[in-house]
This record gives C-alpha cells, structure tokens and sequence, in this order.
C-alpha cells in the first residue's frame, strides 16, 4: 500500500469513529476537558505501572536521553511532561486546555522542578521553533490523526519521535451510550496503530513496536458518572432533555448502592522512531 492509500485508510477510519468531531473544536469539547482538569491533582514526578514502563522503553532504546529537549503534545495534566524532567534537560508541554496546564504546572513547583515549560495550543494551531527538540512524544493526542499531524511531529524533532495510540474499546459503557444516543457504533478505528505503523515504514523509517497491557478498578459515584458522561457527549452533539434522562436511566440501571464500577482494561502501543537527519 502506497503511503496516499494508507493515508487515506486512516482517515476512512476517523471518519468512522468519534474522532471525526474533534476537529469541529466545539466550546463544549474544550469545557469537558477543562472538567476533567479540575478533578485532576497534576502529573508526578514519579511513575508507575504502564507508564513507567513506557517512559524505561525509550530510555532503552536511547528515544529519550539525557539532557535532550522533549516535545508532549497534548501532556494534558502532565503524566508524562513530569516523569520527562527527571531525564530531560527542558520538556515544554502543549495542551488545549489552560486546566490542564496549571495543573501541570502546580505538579511542577511541589516538586521542584524548574525545566518546564507550557504552552496553550492545539496541535493544529501550534508552530514549532526552528530549534528542533530531540524527541517528540504524542499519547493519545487527538490532534495527531493524520498522516498530516503525524509528519508535523517528525518536523518538529532532530532525532526522535514516539506516538501512543491502542485500544479504546475498553470504554464499554462509553461503547453503549455512544450506541444508544448517536444511532452508530463506537469503533476505535482511528486509534488503530497499523496506520501510522505502516505509513512510517512506507516512507522508509524504521518504527519500533511496543506493546503494553494494564487493567485498573475504579468505582465512582453514579452522579458524577451521569454528570461526566453529559458533559463529555455534550462536546460532541447538542443533547436534549430526553437524551440527559437517557444517559440517567442508563448509569442508574448498571449501579448499585448509588456506584458504578468504571474499571477498564488497556491495551497501548507505543510507536517509536527515529527521523532523518
């Protein structure tokens, strides 16, 4: 397959899926994840499980480096800005949401840390310096969709690159209301690693494949969970009063004692390479 035809497959793919929205940037989008940063304590310095053994990965295979400079597009609260500081000489951050950020950046002064930096913007919007970084890191960043915002990583790195995508379909319950609201299947097409895999390798890089498996419990109340689904839909299409009472009837129906359990399995692949010199 030519890289025009992969290109195109990927794009067939997120036309299939909810990513398709995400370019619209509906004000709704920017207040669901602003939402979330609320709820959010900030990265950490230190990490564990999946994300640890993300970040020994690319230690390993020499993709992060002492005293590089690191790009993270879309760090959001910084769960992997932070831990690049320990390595890094500067990690600057970039995220739409302003929450976000100063999440990551309060994160950032409890520890001490004084080689980062944050910048708001989307990917899109984003205009990388003529100083090249040494990597550039993209974990399932909506921005990098396309063979367009794929390559835009490779020209804003002097050696390496590393996107994370995998498989989303863990979001059972997601899965159901986006089915039971929209009249469509949810599918994590778009977030199918084959694409940017094989387009890399059309254009003659070398990408390294990992894969990475985790599960995670967590139990939430049924309001909040009735209240953050409501907003993460409304970022996509205009809900009504019939459709709120839905997503209600929904969450009600698979809880107990006023909780739902909200655990979910993942599976992450990390795609890594190095670009031309």
């Amino acid at each position: 397959m030519v890289p025009e035809l992969t290109g195109n497959a990927w794009m067939e793919a997120r036309n299939r899926s909810p990513l398709r929205h995400y370019g619209h940037w509906r004000p709704q989008w920017f207040e669901y994840w602003d939402g979330i940063g609320t709820q959010c304590a900030g990265g950490d310095v230190k990490l564990y499980g999946q994300d640890r053994e993300i970040v020994r990965h690319l230690q390993e295979h020499r993709r992060l480096m002492p005293g590089d400079r690191v790009l993270d597009v879309g760090c959001g609260a910084g769960t992997f800005a932070l831990p690049f500081t320990t390595v890094a000489a500067s990690v600057t951050g970039i995220d739409p949401s302003e929450v976000m950020l100063s999440r990551t950046r309060r994160a950032a002064a409890r520890a001490g840390v004084r080689n980062l930096s944050t910048i708001r913007a989307t990917w899109e919007g984003y205009d990388p310096p003529d100083d090249r970084f040494d990597l550039v890191f993209a974990a399932f960043c909506p921005g990098v969709h396309d063979r367009h915002t794929l390559l835009k990583m490779e020209r804003a790195s002097a050696r390496s690159c590393c996107y994370l995508a995998g498989d989303v379909s863990h979001f059972r319950l997601l899965g159901q209301l986006w089915s039971l609201l929209s009249g469509e299947s949810y599918t994590c097409d778009a977030w199918d690693v084959a694409y940017p895999a094989g387009l890399l390798t059309e254009i003659g890089r070398v990408p390294l494949v990992r894969r990475f498996n985790t599960a995670s419990c967590q139990v939430a109340s049924s309001r909040e969970a009735i209240d953050e689904f409501i907003n993460y839909f409304r970022s996509f299409m205009d809900l009504s009063q019939a459709e709120h009472r839905k997503i209600r009837r929904f969450i009600e129906s698979r809880s107990a004692g006023g909780l739902i359990d909200l655990g979910k399995e993942r599976t992450v692949w990390a795609i890594s390479w190095n670009v031309p010199c």
